[in-house]
Formats: C-alpha cells, structure tokens, sequence
C-alpha cells in the first residue's frame, strides 16, 4: 500500500501489520511473524538484539558474535539479517546453530512473549536526530522496497513523530517501551552507540560480562579492532550482495558510523521543530526523559 500525506504527497511503500506501518517485505511477511509470535520456542542461550532501525544492530550482531564464539574476523558471507525475525521464518529459526543471535525492530506486543523473557537482550540507544537521517537515507535508497520519496523535511515533520505514519513505531514509543523493559528486568542490557564509539574497549567488555563471557584484554583489543566501523563496512560488501536486488547499486547497512551527523541535515527551523517535540514527549514520558540524559544537545 501507498502512504500519503494529506495533501496527496507520497511518502513510501509499506504494510500493515496489525495496524502499524512496517517496510514492504515479501508477501509471506505477516504469516511469518504471526507464526514467530505465537509458536515461536525460546532456546536456552538466545541472545536478542533489540532496537530501534538504524541504532546499530548490525553492528551489535557483528561483536556478539565475536564475544560469544571464536571466530574475530568479520562475518563476510552472513549478517544479521539470517536471524531477523521480520526476514526468516519459524523454520529457519528452528534449524540456526546455538547461541541464536536474534533481532527485530517490532514493537514488544508484535513479539512472542517467550523471547522477551528468557533470552538476553541488548537494547542499543542511539541520538534520535542521528537515527532519524541514517533512516532516511536507509529508506530513501530502498528502491524497489519501500522506496521513501517525500522528501527530508516531510520526512521529519509528517512522518517521525507520527505513529500513523512512522514505521514500526515512531522512535519516542518504541524506545520508551525498550527502556521500560531494561529498567524493570535484568536480563536487558542497553547500549549507548555514542558510548559504544568513543569507548569501545569498556562497552564490548561490559556486554561481554552481561553475556557471560569474561575475555582476556587480548581478545578484547582483537575485537575492537575488527569491530571499527570502517573496518566492518569494507569486509561486509560480500554479505551485501542480496541488497542489490532492492537498494541503489552500491547500498551498504554501514554508511556512516559517526555522531551528529545530524547537524548536517537538520536546518535552524527543522531543528527547532524537532526540539519543540521532542519537548513535550518528555514532559510526559519518564522512560524517554532518561534515555535522553545521554545527550546534552
């Protein structure tokens, strides 16, 4: 289905998936989540990485799998997306090798209850703004998916901040509702991308920890090492070639991998309007007032 803005504007491609906006996915999309929610069986071990699109779980994927396995080079022929669950189905999940690294961007309700509660879960947080341009230009280049093209400035004022609109969710409730799962249960771990670039030796060990796994400081200087982005968006263009059947010719998951790249795109009245916002969301959410103590801009 086309979504519109009032005025007769296109804004994407998209599906409805119980009354949320997702991005176009193969027509068996809804089948398989409603099967993943209701028969999907947790597996001791299960790890889950859950976050808003564009927050760096293909990133996070990329290091656990480092942290938990033996292997520290980057995965060339495999990502994230073999263990998605908005791309695979019940039975693929059924037949991956343990620890399944898992993720999603659903909101908790579209989730089976099971993979909340016994695996663990890493929530990555990143700046809104920033989160906001990597999804548009993510969005945009998705020509034969879900093929955004109203432009940056609808994009922030007639789509991000509205759940009708915003796919998924918009970022303010899908955080919020991450957020509330990390504070009330101890199997969640967040983490902060800004964190996760200026200190990476801290972080990835205290992910290691969370997930059990005490490494050797030569382990962890190999992993951040392998980890750095660049390094991660060279030797990922061969797991990238199932892109080029939907993306522009040249498309990567990895575009940029800095902060506040934001200030480049958000002009004084964008960013205004977005401040204004993002204001009174927190005058009335508490889980988002605390995510955003992260930042000081």
């Amino acid at each position: 289905m086309t979504l519109s803005l009032e005025d007769g504007t296109e804004v994407a491609d998209v599906m409805d998936y119980g009354g949320r906006k997702v991005p176009t996915f193969e027509n068996s999309f809804i089948k398989r989540v409603d099967e993943i929610k209701h028969d999907f069986q947790s597996l001791e071990g299960d790890i889950l990485i859950y976050g808003y699109m564009k927050s760096g779980t293909h990133w996070l994927w990329e290091i656990i799998r480092m942290v938990i396995g033996n292997d520290t080079n980057v995965c060339e022929r495999s990502s994230k997306m073999d263990t998605f669950l908005e791309s695979v189905s019940l039975d693929q999940l059924s037949k991956c090798p343990t620890p399944r690294i898992l993720s999603s961007h659903l909101m908790p309700d579209s989730l089976p209850e099971s993979i909340l509660k016994n695996s663990k879960v890493v929530v990555p947080i990143r700046h809104p703004k920033d989160v906001a341009v990597s999804m548009f230009h993510h969005l945009e280049a998705e020509k034969n998916g879900t093929n955004l093209r109203c432009g940056w400035e609808n994009f922030i004022k007639h789509v991000w901040f509205n759940p009708d609109r915003a796919l998924y969710a918009t970022w303010a409730n899908f955080t919020s509702a991450a957020w509330k799962l990390c504070s009330e249960n101890e199997n969640y771990c967040p983490v902060v991308y800004e964190q996760l670039l200026e200190s990476p030796t801290d972080i990835i060990r205290d992910l290691a920890n969370f997930l059990g796994n005490e490494l050797s400081q030569e382990r962890l200087d190999v992993i951040c090492q392998a980890t750095k982005f660049n390094n991660m968006k060279l030797k990922k263009r061969a797991s990238e070639k199932a892109l080029e059947s939907t993306f522009f010719p040249g498309y990567t998951m990895f575009r940029k991998g800095t902060k506040g790249d934001w200030k480049n795109h958000f002009t004084e009245d964008l960013n205004n309007f977005f401040d204004s916002h993002m204001k009174d969301i927190m005058a009335e959410d508490d889980n988002i007032r605390q995510v955003m103590l992260f930042y000081n801009d």
